[in-house]
């Protein structure tokens, strides 16, 4: 009898040591049985799901977790149950601030004697961060390399431009009395102008900029945009509606003139995508880490298919646009640790929401 109760205390000692070492660990981590039953938990995947300490034990995984009333098509589980061997995937969701998540799960099967397997140990692991360096690293590649690009076009540019603008001085010079070729004259400059414009913006993409962060009022920074494109707005009959929550608290740690630069090509573009006049509805929200300023017009909308190459360098719709404003917007945001989300109805209007962090 004693016997008994010295094995039952070890193993319940036992038990509680590695709890206490899994508890410890950084991974959220559970085993799973053939019925896809949770036989241990460690405190950080109990956490992650709001529950207390062991108030999941003998609960069905896919309900626990997924809310599914069967096994998951995706179970990584089942398929170790199946062929015995360990299987890793990465995937991604978003939290509850809307923040996409990533995450690495590995299940590894744990066997009996006779080789069959009769649990499965998930572990997950949050990988969020790796991952945004990871796309930090590739992306500084492709700046790098497109900077050399652009360097180097931007030079084989410039000089028969300003050839070009020399000669056109001179022409002028004897043909100024003529009324078609001025109107001529004034059409192949401002085609140069644009020119030489798209090479300044496409080298002030590439280049890495020292940012002059300081704790600044983003309202007014919002308001100093909206100075400037206010005749735009009267011209195209487009009405602006404010509604700014604790405008006197939006102070955040940014560069200035970067922040209103984006402000700047978010109102332009809400505006153009109204010809014929329309509402812009700006807000101001605070929110758990921080702000978001939300800019929702009622233009035509984009396309599904746009969408997605909205942040492309040099995709763009419109006859007369670049295509780096948006990629730039979205490079300072990224710089202040931010997110811009665009969401787009064709016919309905698009809502650009900016995200940055207190």
């Amino acid at each position: 009898m004693n016997s008994l109760k010295i094995i039952n205390e070890t193993f319940d000692l036992s038990s509680k040591f590695l709890q206490s070492i899994f508890d410890k660990l950084g991974d959220s981590i559970k085993i799973i049985d053939k019925n896809f039953e949770i036989v241990f938990i460690n405190e950080v995947a109990e956490r992650n799901l709001g529950k207390t300490l062991g108030s999941t034990l003998g609960l069905k995984c896919h309900e626990e977790f997924y809310g599914e009333s069967q096994t998951c098509s995706f179970c990584s589980a089942s398929n170790v149950f199946q062929t015995g061997k360990e299987e890793a995937i990465e995937y991604s969701i978003p939290n509850k601030e809307g923040e996409l998540k990533y995450y690495e799960l590995r299940v590894f099967p744990l066997k009996d004697e006779n080789d069959e397997v009769n649990y499965a140990i998930e572990v997950t692991r949050d990988i969020t961060q790796r991952k945004k360096l990871e796309e930090k690293l590739v992306y500084s590649e492709k700046l790098a390399l497109l900077g050399e690009v652009s360097m180097g076009v931007a030079h084989e540019i410039r000089n028969p431009l300003t050839g070009i603008r020399l000669g056109l001085d001179a022409l002028s010079e004897g043909l100024s009395d003529d009324p078609e070729y001025s109107e001529i004259h004034e059409s192949i400059v401002k085609d140069i102008n644009r020119l030489d414009s798209v090479l300044n913006q496409l080298l002030d993409f590439t280049r890495e900029k020292i940012s002059n962060k300081k704790p600044a009022n983003l309202i007014e920074n919002l308001e100093s945009a909206l100075f400037f494109v206010k005749r735009v707005a009267k011209k195209q009959n487009v009405i602006i509606h404010k509604n700014y929550e604790s405008s006197d608290k939006v102070v955040l740690i940014v560069d200035t003139n970067q922040v209103q630069q984006v402000f700047l090509n978010i109102l332009l573009n809400s505006i153009q995508a109204m010809e014929s006049g329309g509402n812009l509805f700006i807000s101001v929200n605070k929110v758990s880490n921080g702000f978001e300023f939300i800019f929702r017009d009622t233009g035509h909308g984009i396309s599904k298919e746009n969408q997605k190459k909205l942040f492309d360098l040099f995709f763009t719709t419109k006859q007369n646009g670049t295509g780096i404003g948006l990629p730039m917007s979205n490079k300072i945001i990224k710089d202040h640790n931010g997110s811009i989300l665009i969401d787009s109805e064709e016919g309905e209007g698009t809502t650009v929401t900016i995200f940055l962090p207190t």
